[in-house]
């Protein structure tokens, strides 16, 4: 693995002949597509693989549809450290042994963004994802997401709703805050039960978008 100064980078080893030759040809391909999907991940983005791995590791709340879509039992289907496992595998030259680990790998880190412009990703991903019927299924790998509802919530204070346009899509809402905020207010997104973090409110600024 080589380093420039204090940044750790990846590196595309190529794997050994006698490797390849007891190798099963779709898995070669695995492995050829991640290699690529790394190399554009550094180029365009400037992720390190550390970076890339860490949020491999990261549990993905489309994983559920994803297994479901592929045939894949949860209590047999890898984890997310056997993805990371064989994310560094691949980067070491070496062919990882848990298949199934190999090519939820590839087929998640075709999903990432900016990776749209490389023909060869591009015809690889619709010759891999022709083999799952997703019409049939009745739902997409990255269904669009329709608001329904949304609301402030306070402690102690009851809900506040707020009016949805007909399609769903609301362009913005502004609210106040009276006062001063001490220590921020927390902005986040709730989906399906996780979380994410959106931002702050700093004390300095009574009126956010």
């Amino acid at each position: 693995m080589a380093f420039g100064g204090r940044r750790e980078w990846w590196s595309l080893e190529a794997v050994a002949p006698a490797v390849l030759l007891a190798t099963n040809p779709q898995d070669l391909e695995y492995v050829s597509q991640i290699k690529r999907v790394l190399e554009l991940l550094k180029k365009n983005r400037d992720m390190l693989f550390n970076e890339v791995k860490l949020i491999i590791v990261i549990e993905d709340p489309r994983d559920v549809e994803r297994k479901r879509l592929l045939g894949i039992d949860d209590e047999t289907a890898p984890t997310r450290d056997d993805l990371a496992d064989a994310l560094v595998q691949v980067n070491e030259g070496q062919i990882p042994e848990n298949r199934l680990a190999l090519q939820m790998l590839a087929e998640e880190l075709l999903q990432w963004p900016y990776l749209e412009d490389d023909e060869s990703l591009r015809r690889w991903k619709e010759k891999l994802l022709g083999s799952v019927d997703i019409n049939s299924a009745g739902e997409t790998l990255d269904p669009e997401v329709k608001i329904v509802g949304l609301a402030i919530k306070s402690p102690g204070r009851s809900d506040i709703n707020l009016s949805i346009p007909s399609d769903g899509k609301p362009k913005g809402t502004r609210w106040g805050f009276e006062n001063r905020l001490s220590t921020g207010l927390a902005v986040g997104l709730v989906v399906h039960g996780w979380e994410q973090r959106r931002g702050t409110v700093l004390p300095s600024r009574l009126l956010r978008q």
